[in-house]
């Protein structure tokens, strides 16, 4: 930058000096977004240096340089806003598309709409990809994604992350174990540090209600993994971080009700959670499931449930008798008698 001079500085296009930018948070130059920011500023009087910091500041994230992250965050850099045109602009600029890399951006209408939509969080996440420079030779520092999610949890920790952006990255972070597990070339490893991660912005959301970390998003995000065909690693870990978000999913999802041997696996570790804040109507349909299954065990452990209650039970002794199951049935009509005062004409529910 130094061979560049002022005037060089000054007659830089707006796309040349983004990638200035972005070429400085690859490579962890504090010092040089330092000077980038200064000189170019006085080219703009009135006016922001940059067409666009985002990109930036995901590369940043990706090549875990903290002190760049935390030099662009300090400046107000968002990792989800769209580009903005500097004031005194004396060049044509490409499409906005050019800049975020196809990402979305917190003005797009379908941001969190499919969770697999790569977003300009994405790139925290991603391995160098041909054509990501908007000006001059490629560059591709090592990476660490370890490295990265630490990070992102450190920064997330001190709340310098508002709630869309820390949204979005979980959301990134947990696409990224997804697809990490669902291609035949398995990175489990990678995986576990993405759901490690999660795991942390989740623990994060539960202890803080100052809106910093997170909102209700997190979870709607976390059910619309739970997709066919997707490895079961991800549900299950769905489960034993939010097991009210899986109950939820299988009572809408009818291709999931059918996936029996997979019912069964995650009701283990359903039944091992604290589920005190199930719905009742959820429960009803995990009973149903279960005693159609013919899952003695599960069944009884289920049934156990406080809000559970004598229509789910009798829900569920029509799925185990439609299903061939008279012993389950039996237990069933037990439980449902136990549950009913003397004389309150059990008969009548069998008629």
């Amino acid at each position: 930058m130094a061979r560049l001079g002022s005037e060089g500085l000054a007659a830089l296009s707006p796309t040349e000096a983004v990638d200035l930018l972005e070429r400085a948070a690859a490579w962890g130059r504090a010092e040089v977004v330092d000077a980038l920011y200064d000189a170019l500023g006085s080219c703009y009087p009135g006016g922001h240096p940059f067409f666009y910091e985002s990109y930036a500041l995901a590369l940043a994230l990706r090549y875990a340089h903290e002190d760049v992250a935390r030099n662009l965050l300090d400046r107000g850099v968002d990792l989800l806003a769209k580009p903005h045109r500097p004031q005194g602009l004396r060049a044509m600029v490409p499409p906005d598309d050019t800049f975020t890399r196809f990402g979305l951006t917190r003005a797009s209408q379908t941001l969190f709409l499919n969770p697999m939509d790569p977003t300009v969080s994405t790139e925290a996440f991603r391995d160098p990809h041909a054509n990501e420079q908007l000006a001059g030779e490629p560059y591709a520092p090592t990476r660490d994604l370890a490295a990265t999610c630490g990070l992102i949890s450190r920064l997330a920790a001190e709340g310098l992350f508002e709630a869309t952006v820390y949204d979005d990255l979980f959301r990134a972070s947990l696409t990224a174990a997804w697809h990490a597990l669902r291609h035949a070339d398995k990175d489990e490893q990678g995986a576990q540090t993405c759901l490690a991660l999660c795991h942390e912005l989740l623990v994060l959301h539960r202890a803080d209600g100052s809106g910093r970390h997170g909102d209700g998003r997190l979870f709607d995000l976390m059910e619309k993994m739970i997709v066919p065909r997707g490895d079961r690693k991800i549900a299950l870990w769905i489960c034993d971080e939010r097991p009210t978000v899986f109950l939820h999913a299988l009572t809408r999802l009818d291709w999931l009700r059918d996936e029996t041997g997979f019912v069964t696996e995650a009701a283990g570790h359903l039944l091992r959670q604290d589920l005190s804040d199930a719905p009742s109507e959820d429960l009803a349909t995990l009973l149903a499931v279960l005693a159609g299954i013919g899952e003695m065990s599960l069944v009884e452990k289920a049934a156990a449930l406080p809000q559970v209650g004598a229509p789910a039970l009798g829900a569920a002794l029509e799925a185990a008798s439609s299903a061939g199951h008279p012993d389950m049935a039996g237990w069933l009509i037990g439980r449902i008698g136990s549950l009913r005062p003397a004389g309150s004409g059990l008969d009548d529910l069998l008629l």
